[in-house]
């Protein structure tokens, strides 16, 4: 079969292999999209030191011949909606487009956001030196575009329980905002629930001696994330958002779930309370 023949979903296909091997070339978790997002391929997740951050980026991964058509000083251009360009560029998470050379195995990369996106009369454009390959030497520039670590004084964590019980391995974390240091935004809540629940997948916090002895070579396979205004509203149960982490491999157990949540990556989904634009509007910081 001649590469001109070759089915465009056999050519997607080997474009998402093809960055899924390059992210793994340079220490970076991939994940494919289980069901078509759209606009959103996969996620890069940021690796330091061996463990996942909860640190994310969006791809939008594009291969064959049509996506390398228009060059411009030894750039390529890769052009896009305007609808395209509203869902990228206010994505809760950072969003790079991936544009894979299937006959050369090469993949190029370029930031989608509202200061490299070039408006183009009905449409909008990104240009992408073809220097900027998905390779090692690229990966810091990668990483910095990755929402950043939160800080410790940003938020408090009031409790770590292990609620593990007949196979399957739980914890659980109520986290209180500090209203003094930053503002909040959905966007960052749902950082913070992807940071403490990276965090939380690699714990060895067990309630008690037989539970560790029980579960001491497993890692947690359930995590909930409870987000919570102050102590008070603890006290109270009145959580801003609540999240749910589920390990996919979990087989044959009966175990919660928030089908009804956003999700806000792979195994992870967020709900929120009914007036969490209200809450999070009332603890901005002190000017």
């Amino acid at each position: 079969m001649t590469a001109s023949l070759t089915p465009s979903g056999i050519i997607g296909d080997m474009g998402v292999a093809l960055a899924r091997f390059r992210c793994g070339q340079m220490g970076l978790i991939f994940r494919e999209k289980p069901t078509h997002d759209y606009g959103i391929d996969a996620e890069i997740e940021i690796i330091e030191d061996g463990i996942a951050t909860g640190r994310l980026i969006a791809a939008q991964i594009k291969c064959g011949d049509s996506f390398f058509s228009e060059l411009k000083d030894d750039k390529i251009i890769f052009r896009f909606s305007s609808r395209h360009y509203d869902y990228w560029t206010s994505h809760s998470i950072p969003v790079i487009v991936m544009l894979v050379d299937h006959r050369a195995e090469q993949c190029f990369w370029g930031a989608i956001a509202k200061s490299t996106v070039i408006s183009a009369g009905d449409n909008f454009k990104v240009e992408i030196p073809k220097s900027q390959k998905l390779e090692l030497k690229s990966k810091s520039n990668i990483v910095d575009l990755a929402m950043p670590m939160l800080s410790s004084a940003d938020f408090e964590v009031l409790g770590e329980r292990d609620q593990s019980h007949g196979d399957i391995r739980r914890l659980e974390y109520k986290i209180c905002l500090n209203s003094t240091e930053r503002p909040w935004t959905r966007a960052t809540i749902k950082q913070l629930i992807l940071q403490q629940t990276a965090k939380a997948r690699t714990s060895r916090y067990f309630r008690n001696e037989l539970v560790e002895k029980k579960f001491s070579d497993k890692a947690p396979e359930l995590v909930w994330v409870f987000v919570y205004q102050s102590e008070t509203h603890i006290d109270k149960g009145a959580f801003l958002a609540r999240a749910l982490w589920t390990d996919a491999n979990i087989k044959g157990s009966i175990h919660p779930s928030l089908s009804h949540g956003e999700e806000i990556a792979e195994g992870v989904r967020v709900e929120w309370n009914d007036r969490a634009d209200q809450i999070i509007k009332a603890i901005e910081p002190p000017r």
